[in-house]
């Protein structure tokens, strides 16, 4: 299905779909009920070249992950940046973090760092394998940095227009 869709190949503003699509707006219920402050610098004419449905789905992956693993009261701060010939989306969340030897493993298939929510509904381990499948069809770089007790951030840097 990602192969195929791919023929829709378009530029796209980032700015449009973060706010005007919904992204940020679909969230809003989700981040009111923990209590999280929803901090965002987004520079509105920045665009990049990607299946709108993908993106949506890779910035609604990041937005669910980020509320997921925040605790209440905690933080979510996303930002859209130009630098030199990419574009970064960053979404940083606080938290309990990642540590660094289970980072590789992220974007595995059913990858879970915390093994008591092996057998719980919440979540199945796809969303990063999908991100992953996403952004390499796309030629999307994906990064991810965390500090233990306070925060992880993932990056995704997309070539430019």
């Amino acid at each position: 299905m990602i192969a195929k869709m791919l023929f829709n190949v378009i530029f796209l503003p980032l700015y449009k779909i973060l706010i005007s699509c919904g992204c940020l707006l679909g969230v809003e219920a989700l981040v009111y009920d923990k209590d999280i402050k929803l901090n965002y610098t987004i520079e509105p004419s920045l665009k990049v070249l990607f299946n709108q449905e993908q993106l949506n789905q890779a910035i609604m992956i990041l937005l669910d992950n980020a509320i997921k693993y925040t605790p209440n009261k905690g933080s979510i701060t996303v930002s859209l940046i130009k630098t030199n010939n990419h574009t970064l989306f960053k979404i940083k969340n606080t938290g309990e973090g990642i540590k660094d030897e289970n980072i590789p493993y992220l974007f595995e298939r059913f990858y879970k760092i915390d093994e008591s929510r092996q057998n719980t509904n919440e979540s199945y381990g796809l969303g990063l394998s999908i991100l992953k499948a996403i952004c390499e069809k796309h030629n999307t770089k994906i990064n991810v940095s965390s500090k233990l007790g306070s925060h992880t951030e993932f990056e995704l840097k997309f070539q430019s227009k």
